[in-house]
Parts: C-alpha cells; sequence; structure tokens
C-alpha cells in the first residue's frame, strides 16, 4: 500500500538564501531592502536534514551568495545527497580560482543574472562593469571545458525600455559558447514593486507583453533548469510552488514562495522543531492553498506571473 506523502516529505524544490548581502545596489533588488546577514551552518544543514526528499536546491536567493564565507562547504554538503545544484551570481566574483570551484563541485546550471547587454546602462542599473561580467562568464565557460554541465547562461530581467535588447542576449550567448538566457520580467507583485523607485516603475512590463514573453520562453527548447522542471514535475495543482517547493531566508524565515518576501516568521521558522515541516502543515498554507483551488488569487500572490495563465479567477 502507497503512504501519501505530506508536509516536508513532499518538498523536492528548494531556494536557500544564503545571504541577503550584496556588492552591488540594484534599486529593484527586493534584497536592498532587507536586513543584510548570512545563514550560519547549522541552519543550513538542519533545512537540509529535514527535507529528505529534495532533488533540486537553488542555492541562491536576495544577495549574491558566493560573499558567503562557507558558500562550497554548503554546495559540497547538497551534492554528497546527490541534490542537484542550481546558482544565479551577479558574475561580478567569479575569479578563475571560483569558477574552477563551481565546476569541481557539480552545479547543474550557473546563472549570470543582468538586464542589458549596454555597459553604460548596466553600470547605471547595476553599479557593476559589464565589460569585466562578460570576461568572467568567458572564464567559467573555459573552465567547464568539454564537460557537459554545468548548463551556464544569462538570466535576463527584461525591462520595459530593454525589450528590444532580447535578440542581443541570445546572439551573445551563442558567439561565447553559453546555453539561450532564462529570460523573465521585473516583477509587478507588491513585495518587490512597493521598494522601487519611480524610474523603475515605468519599466514594469505590461501584462500582455509580459504574458507574451513568458509563453514564449516556456515554449523554447532550452534544456530544462530548475524553474522548468518545478512546473513539470508532479501534479497539476494551480501553483507549482504548492506543496512541492519551499523557500527559506538567510533569518530562518520559511516561505511557500521565493516571490513571497515575508520574513516576518508568519509562514514558518526552521528554528521551531519540525519547522519546515510544521510550516507545510500550517493553517496558513493550508488556507492559501484553499484559495488557489477554488479559483481566488490570495493578496499574497496578487500580480504574480501565474495567475495571468488563468482566465475566471478571483482577486
Amino acid at each position: 500500500m502507497r503512504v501519501e506523502q505530506t508536509g516536508a516529505a513532499m518538498v523536492t524544490h528548494a531556494v536557500i538564501e544564503v545571504t541577503s548581502r550584496c556588492n552591488y545596489h540594484c534599486s529593484f533588488c527586493a534584497g536592498r531592502h532587507m536586513p543584510q546577514g548570512d545563514m550560519d551552518l547549522r541552519t543550513y544543514s538542519s533545512v537540509l536534514f529535514q527535507l529528505p526528499s529534495l532533488k533540486h536546491l537553488y542555492l541562491s536567493g536576495e544577495g549574491e551568495a558566493l560573499l558567503h564565507p562557507h558558500f562550497f562547504k554548503m554546495a559540497s554538503t547538497a551534492r554528497a545527497r546527490g541534490i542537484n545544484l542550481y546558482h544565479v551570481t551577479n558574475g561580478s566574483l567569479l575569479s578563475e580560482r571560483i569558477c574552477s570551484k563551481l565546476i569541481e563541485t557539480g552545479f547543474r546550471e550557473i546563472n549570470i543574472s543582468t538586464e542589458t547587454v549596454d555597459a553604460g546602462l548596466f553600470r547605471r542599473i547595476r553599479g557593476g562593469d559589464w565589460s569585466q561580467i562578460l570576461k568572467n562568464t568567458e572564464c567559467l565557460v573555459k573552465a567547464r571545458g568539454n564537460l557537459s554541465l554545468p548548463i551556464i547562461r544569462f538570466n535576463f530581467n527584461a525591462f520595459q525600455s530593454t525589450l528590444d535588447q532580447i535578440p542581443g542576449i541570445i546572439e551573445l550567448s551563442m558567439a561565447i559558447g553559453i546555453e539561450a538566457p532564462n529570460i523573465f520580467s521585473l516583477q509587478s507583485k507588491v513585495d518587490y514593486a512597493r521598494n522601487y523607485p519611480p524610474a523603475i516603475q515605468t519599466e514594469i512590463l505590461l501584462p500582455t507583453p509580459r504574458i507574451d514573453l513568458v509563453r514564449a520562453v516556456r515554449s523554447s527548447p532550452a534544456p530544462a533548469h530548475f524553474w522548468n522542471t518545478l512546473y513539470t514535475d508532479g501534479d497539476s495543482a494551480p501553483c507549482p510552488f504548492l506543496k512541492r517547493f519551499i523557500w527559506v531566508s538567510h533569518n530562518k524565515a520559511i516561505a511557500p514562495c521565493c516571490y513571497i518576501k515575508d520574513l516576518s516568521g508568519r509562514w514558518g521558522d526552521v528554528r521551531v522543531k519540525y519547522g519546515v515541516d510544521a510550516a507545510l502543515k500550517s493553517q496558513e498554507l493550508q488556507h492559501l492553498e484553499s484559495e488557489l483551488n477554488h479559483r481566488r488569487v490570495p493578496q499574497e500572490c496578487i500580480g504574480c506571473s501565474v495567475f495571468e495563465f488563468h482566465d475566471g479567477w478571483e482577486e
């Protein structure tokens, strides 16, 4: 007889935010408006222990994870369990030594984030040197050599003013020998947008081009990445994050979705006994699931692109 799994035993995908610190100052980043700090090794080990079915781990968050002094120890601990590792970076710290260690650790995918292929605009948005990011990306490609993994590609966060640069980021990816980029749109959820300065508010894509963009990305033949596997694995729940996903912040707060930026501990706290399991069986999450199952968009989910694909849902 098959025993139905519940709570933490169902979680196959997780994002663990090992730090909220960053060496860039992107004005649209939620992390720049959060308490700054690192996750300690004991907490990290506890989270992994509480997730016996974990298959895919994004070792990133709202900070630059490579700043964490124990980043590679954390990564190696997960790989020792056979967990697929994914990482997103701003690319500024990809030295030859770091690139070699990323390859040796066995990451499945490494993403380098940008909103533009224009050096001047990149500096204005992120405060960084685009030419150095390109050199660092090429260093990572060289370190990979003839290996099939990790998949290396840009995470292109499309602004209203940079939509016309999508062909450019695709051409650039081909030219330096990396896979087709992941293309996202600037978040319109209030968790993010409430901190946007006026100039960034105007960069949010309108619903129609945002939907067209996401549909085009989902139908592309690019290799499967963390988010693809989350959307395609398991059942057909109204939201792919339900039941099979957990997000843990550097300060030990739990959330059922990486787009809910609530660090109050309302959804759960890993410091509590059986913290992850308790969070996934909590009344808060059951209410969220009930609303979604009844085709109602919860307050926490308003603005999420998942529901722009569902006709007739109530807000």
